[in-house]
């Protein structure tokens, strides 16, 4: 019998198979890849709304910026977010204290529900007012 060139039907199976576990491996990374990228923008567009809020709170003249929390609801880029404003006095060591220093601390906090699982997510910034700038 003359020798015959070409590829038997077992490595064909063979290279079907190595290919197969090749595209499970990468198929299985999507899924991973689009949680994080969904992740990542949700904490950029909330790092964003925390310092639009900064911005237009530091408009607010010294005096009008009332001491205490404010909780409201902000939705933006399909997610709800929870977010809380807090004012405090502080003094040059952003210790809190009663005394009016002419300098209070602005914390801003943004919180919303991860898009995949049950985790709450969360970021805060912080910003001081003083009515020196004024």
């Amino acid at each position: 019998m003359p020798h015959q060139q070409g590829i038997t039907i077992i490595e064909v199976v063979i290279s079907i198979s190595i290919l197969a576990v090749g595209v499970a491996g990468i198929a299985a990374a999507f899924p991973n890849g689009i949680r994080y990228t969904y992740a990542i923008q949700h904490e950029t567009v909330a790092y964003d709304l925390a310092r639009e809020t900064a911005a237009l709170y530091l408009l607010i003249p010294y005096d009008s910026l009332t001491l205490g929390a404010t909780i409201d609801t902000v939705a933006a880029a399909g997610v709800s977010f929870t977010r809380t404003i807090t004012i405090e006095q502080v003094d040059e060591d952003l210790t809190i204290t009663e005394t009016d220093t002419q300098l209070k601390k602005i914390t801003i906090s943004f919180g919303w529900d991860a898009l995949y699982g049950s985790t709450q997510k969360s970021i805060q910034l912080e910003t001081l007012a003083t009515s020196a700038i004024q």
